[in-house]
């Protein structure tokens, strides 16, 4: 959080297609052509959130629809939390950075994603001797991007064509198979339902 400033509030649903009131702070970025990412944290875990539309209302308040927040159930999930943007960009040239090099490079590997709950049934599988791949509640994609910056460092999993992203620390990669090209997160309860 020492990397990312307040720059608003979500106060409320607008609309019916997942519209949202925003109370915007002096910091928030200028113009309404932003498209972000902008941070909400959902449990302690700081979600990317990727602007569809902003229209201004005064200077001091926005409608704005984010990218996969189409419905009101998705909207009132987020309704009422801070918006956060990254105090400072600093982005590293291109190969610097033995962990954004190594993220990186896992681009193009499959991904299982399970809920904690579900990991801990997996686990129990792999005791077992089975595989848990495609166990109930996982699902399964593939890495199709690595964001470094500042703030956190995202995956992007692509799954069933939707995007999600999982930030890259060490408490959500559970585990990596380079041999077989595989990936897997485990996620924490509320951060799939934001993106599915």
């Amino acid at each position: 959080m020492d990397d990312l400033r307040i720059v608003g509030r979500i106060s409320g649903l607008y609309s019916g297609n997942g519209e949202l009131n925003v109370a915007t702070y002096d910091d928030f970025p200028a113009g309404n052509d932003f498209k972000g990412p902008l941070f909400v944290f959902v449990d302690k875990l700081a979600v990317p959130l990727f602007i569809a539309s902003l229209r201004r209302r005064s200077p001091s308040a926005a409608v704005i629809r984010f990218e996969d927040i189409d419905t009101p159930a998705r909207a009132e999930i987020i309704a009422g939390l801070e918006l956060f943007i990254p105090a400072a960009a600093r982005p590293r040239a291109k190969g610097k950075g033995k962990a954004g090099k190594d993220f990186a490079s896992l681009v193009g590997y499959r991904a299982t994603l399970s809920r904690e709950q579900a990991s801990a049934e997996a686990e129990g599988a792999l005791a077992r001797g089975q595989t848990p791949v495609g166990a109930e509640g996982a699902l399964e994609g593939e890495v199709t991007g690595f964001f470094e910056n500042g703030a956190n460092p995202l995956f992007e999993v692509t799954v069933s064509g939707k995007q999600i992203y999982i930030p890259a620390a060490g408490r959500f990669v559970e585990r990596i198979d380079p041999a077989s090209r595989r990936i897997r997160f485990t996620i924490p309860e509320g951060l799939l339902e934001l993106y599915l």
